[in-house]
């Protein structure tokens, strides 16, 4: 009985999955599992008869996913739905087009996280596209289900251009051990952050900075403000009108830190004409504004229009690092002395407007960075201006000319790097 119980919920679960597994087949009795009904053992068996085998080991994954799943669901959550799929229609074509705008806009609805589109690569498979999202709970997967905007789109959109598709909905289901090690560094009061303000109302650049006084730790411009998104979760706005930093009060060592990033459009003096630029600075050090009355002693990650990912020292620090002679970074090459600005390896930045995910890997005098997923700067043996060791600091971001925007701001303990490939 429990387990015809238990049965019963798996396909109610991912009767999605079970009904895209068997859509084009009208020998399989599948009206039940689209309406969302309770299935009967023996009609799952004579489902299970009616598949294909390898579209059989897919629903064996499926349900594996759900049982799993339906173990972890009461923690509540973040949950992913995917859905890979092949069009009608020609790649290239309008229509094509059409269809990615209007996948593009379910964004809006509430609840909707990280909506991505996705390309297949694996010619295994019939799909061409994929797309996915991210719910904070089941709740609002729930509530995204039966908004008018998704019907509609299914209805009017979904259907008439979809010739297959397969749909997997999952949580993630970390060890405890390693999901409460991640810290969340930004909320609603900046608790864990101080403000540092730089000079006002710069004109010249930089002689105006040099000459001028800082407003120091206090933030009376507003420079750094936190509000919610449509999900209740933090957006910190740097409006980049002063040059200054948010500095952690805290020094880390051993750390990953990960963070998404996009430009705003305000641009402010002396930097209306430069390309939109901020950064997060680490092992920082030393009296405030070192740098332009603005920044402390740091390496920093650069964020900068065509140039996310660069590596600049602030204050006469150096690393060992593998570069060209064009000052790009390459890793097939022996690393050496540097204390000069370097290059990524490979623009990883996306289009205005859309969110970078940004992630800092540092151990030790050692560190690695990563846009959008993809490792563009790494460098070991961080030195000090003075020639000592450099592997431990406070964090700062930057504002520096450019309004801009973070969200997801966290940090874990780590043992190891990730690995250059």
């Amino acid at each position: 009985m429990q387990f015809d119980k238990l049965l019963s919920l798996v396909i109610m679960r991912f009767r999605g999955a079970v009904t895209l597994c068997v859509q084009n087949r009208q020998d399989v009795k599948i009206g039940k599992m689209d309406a969302g009904e309770s299935v009967s053992p023996a009609e799952f068996v004579t489902f299970f008869r009616g598949i294909h085998m390898n579209k059989m080991i897919i629903l064996t994954c499926c349900i594996i996913i759900g049982i799993t799943s339906l173990s972890v669901q009461a923690a509540d959550g973040p949950l992913v739905h995917s859905v890979f799929f092949k069009l009608k229609c020609d790649k290239g074509s309008e229509a094509e087009g059409a269809f990615y705008q209007a996948a593009m806009e379910l964004a809006d609805i509430p609840g909707v996280q990280k909506l991505k589109w996705l390309s297949e690569i694996n010619p295994k498979n019939g799909f061409d596209y994929g797309l996915s999202m991210v719910f904070a709970n089941q709740e609002s997967y729930d509530a995204y289900n039966t908004h008018p905007d998704h019907l509609r789109f299914v209805e009017d959109v979904w259907k008439p251009n979809v010739a297959d598709f397969m749909e997997i909905d999952y949580v993630r289901d970390l060890p405890a051990a390693v999901a409460d090690q991640w810290v969340d560094m930004l909320d609603k009061p900046l608790s864990k952050w101080e403000v540092w303000t730089g000079v006002p109302n710069v004109k010249v650049f930089p002689q105006d900075m040099n000459n001028g006084k800082p407003a120091g730790l206090d933030d009376p411009y507003s420079v750094y403000t936190v509000s919610q998104d449509k999900n209740g979760s933090p957006v910190l706005k740097i409006s980049g009108q002063v040059d200054g930093c948010l500095i952690s009060k805290k020094s880390y060592s051993d750390y990953h830190l990960t963070m998404e990033f996009k430009w705003g459009n305000q641009k402010w003096p002396p930097r209306l004409n430069d390309p939109r630029g901020s950064g997060l600075l680490f092992h920082s050090y030393g009296e405030h504004g070192y740098l332009w009355k603005a920044w402390k002693r740091s390496i920093e990650f650069q964020f900068l229009e065509g140039g996310f990912g660069n590596l600049y020292y602030v204050g006469g620090l150096s690393s060992s690092i593998s570069q060209g002679a064009s000052g790009i970074w390459n890793p097939a090459l022996a690393p050496k002395a540097s204390d000069n600005f370097v290059t990524r390896s490979a623009n990883m930045e996306n289009p205005k407007g859309q969110w970078n995910r940004i992630d800092l890997y540092v151990l030790g005098d050692s560190a690695v960075y990563a846009v959008n997923g993809k490792i563009v700067m790494a460098f070991t043996d961080a030195k000090r201006h003075d020639g000592t060791p450099l592997n431990a600091g406070q964090i700062q971001i930057q504002s520096e000319g450019a309004e801009c925007y973070a969200r997801d701001i966290r940090i874990r303990p780590i043992t190891k790097l990730p690995k250059i490939q």
